[in-house]
């Protein structure tokens, strides 16, 4: 066997290892060299670079710049008072704001209501007139009152009778119940039923019944005191 493979040989070599020799550090003669403030070149770029500053502050100092201020253009004050009275003028030539004008009442003394035409209410003889010869009540529907046609009739078959909502008279469904609990009769102005109170009342003072527009607003019974008293 040979002696390399031997046990031994690896516990005990014969042949001395080789070891890498370490690098050398420079001699303290040229470290000196190195380091000396002529030979350096970090020593001269420091000492450049200081000259310099020092150049540069002594010989040119910083002088510190003024801004001239902005001169804006001066407007004589004759310009801004014409300029003032220009847009008085201007003002005072604007269109107006029209007011809307208020109905005047009725020219009939004591009449609270409004003038619709001819300076009359309604009742006085203002607003437009039936087109039937010698009917003197107010229009509604076709140029014509109530009493002539003017007015809608009832959607339901064979009925004849005015029409007043959803196309129906009162009977067929076409007007509101009075308010009064219990009560099923059709109600009108006010929400009440004639029995209760709603619609319109005679003119009369005092007067508390029914009263119909064929008859000026009166009841039937001041009705005819008012034509003896005419006639």
């Amino acid at each position: 066997m040979n002696a390399k493979t031997h046990i031994s040989f690896l516990l005990n070599p014969t042949e001395p290892l080789s070891v890498a020799p370490l690098p050398c550090t420079p001699p303290p003669s040229d470290c000196a060299y190195l380091h000396s403030p002529q030979h350096s070149p970090c020593a001269t770029t420091i000492a450049a670079t200081s000259l310099a500053l020092l150049s540069a502050v002594c010989i040119n100092p910083v002088v510190e710049k003024k801004l001239m201020p902005v001169e804006t253009p001066k407007r004589k004050l004759v310009d801004v008072e014409s300029e003032e009275e220009s847009g008085c003028d201007e003002s005072s030539h604007s269109t107006p704001t029209k007011k809307k004008q208020r109905t005047p009442p009725c020219q009939v003394e004591g009449c609270p209501n409004m003038a619709v035409s001819r300076g009359c209410c309604v009742r006085h003889g203002g607003g437009s007139r039936c087109l039937v010869v010698g009917c003197k009540n107010r229009a509604k529907l076709y140029k014509r009152c109530f009493q002539h046609g003017g007015y809608k009739t009832c959607q339901a078959d064979n009925c004849n009778r005015k029409a007043k909502r959803y196309g129906y008279c009162w009977s067929h469904g076409g007007g509101r119940i009075c308010e009064i609990e219990g009560c099923s009769k059709v109600s009108t102005q006010g929400g009440l039923c004639w029995a209760h109170g709603g619609g319109n009342r005679c003119r009369l003072e005092g007067c508390s019944r029914r009263s119909y527009q064929k008859y000026n607003y009166f009841c039937v019974d001041h009705a005819e005191c008012q034509q003896a008293k005419q006639s």
